[in-house]
């Protein structure tokens, strides 16, 4: 491989690498959308496929959860369902899902907050209510911000009262407009997240300020009726990830390096090359048009010398 050669393959790569590094937020964000839109989708279908008999049940099981939640005060051990079989179908590992209309964004909602659960998506705080409304209900829904392989709560924090969003859970939309957006500190945002006897509210808890995480955002949201215009909202006519333009961009400056790494280094022969080329073509080291025009001027010396010689013969 010639040594040019290399050096523009080092030079596109080295470019589209530093390219790459300050898309990644743009592209982690994109795979993560994608992904979860799958979740997602994926999930309401299994809701869908559900028979009527089955979904009630589903239903049912979740209010009742609710009610000895609200009963016993948040405590759950004594409750006689298995939490985790709770609002997920065959074939789905979530319960639920959040979108914020004004973020472009949906999130699926799992089971709990685990670690592994809060690297994929957002999880409900088991000792809350579930997120199918009603009186004497308090759903806590968490997910990180400043999360480095996807968006999941990153731009929570840009929520003002007023905003709304909804849970789609069971094949059902519950609305809900932000009420308050509080700031605490770890240790006290309990108080904040209890049922309050006959309310429906969602809190969307994250950690704040994104990346140094001192303290805990909490964004409350009232029931209110599904929005004018709304009322049939399905999946699909809700968020996916879009057209990757940092796909475009990263392309576009791996191709405009490639070109200036030519420029840089295979521009053609260089001066010296061009004179050497010229000396092999003239035999000397002389200027290739004034060689000819030498040249020219001693042919016609030579043919007045030969004219002299013939007329003195």
């Amino acid at each position: 491989m010639k040594a040019s050669t290399v050096k523009i393959l080092a030079w596109t790569l080295a470019i589209t690498a530093g390219a790459g590094a300050m898309l990644w937020p743009q592209a982690a964000s994109w795979f993560s959308t994608r992904s979860q839109s799958g979740v997602v989708a994926r999930h309401e279908q299994a809701v869908a496929d559900l028979e009527g008999a089955e979904l009630v049940r589903l239903t049912a099981d979740a209010h009742r959860w609710n009610q000895e939640l609200f009963l016993a005060s948040g405590r759950y051990e004594h409750i006689d369902l298995d939490y985790y079989d709770l609002l997920s179908p065959e074939g789905s590992d979530i319960i639920s899902s959040v979108t914020i209309p004004s973020l472009s964004l949906t999130v699926p909602i799992h089971h709990g907050t685990s670690d592994e659960i809060l690297n994929i998506g957002a999880g409900h705080q088991r000792r809350t209510s579930l997120p199918v409304g009603g009186a004497n209900t308090h759903a806590v829904v968490t997910a990180h911000s400043g999360w480095p392989t996807g968006r999941l709560f990153n731009d929570v924090p840009q929520m003002r009262v007023g905003d709304v969003f909804f849970l789609t859970t069971a094949g059902q939309h519950f609305w809900y407009q932000v009420d308050q957006t509080l700031t605490v500190l770890p240790g006290e945002y309990r108080e904040h997240v209890r049922i309050i006897p006959g309310e429906d509210l969602v809190t969307l808890f994250t950690c704040t300020p994104v990346t140094i995480n001192t303290h805990r955002l909490l964004v409350r949201g009232r029931r209110i009726p599904a929005p004018e215009g709304v009322a049939g909202y399905q999946y699909t006519e809700q968020f996916d990830a879009g057209l990757p333009i940092w796909a475009l961009i990263l392309t576009g400056v791996a191709v405009a390096s490639g070109g200036t790494g030519k420029l840089l280094f295979a521009t053609g022969p260089t001066a010296k090359n061009a004179a050497a080329a010229a000396k092999n073509a003239t035999g000397s080291d002389e200027d290739p048009v004034l060689s000819r025009s030498a040249r020219h001027k001693s042919a016609r010396s030579d043919k007045k010398s030969t004219s002299k010689k013939g007329r003195r013969h």
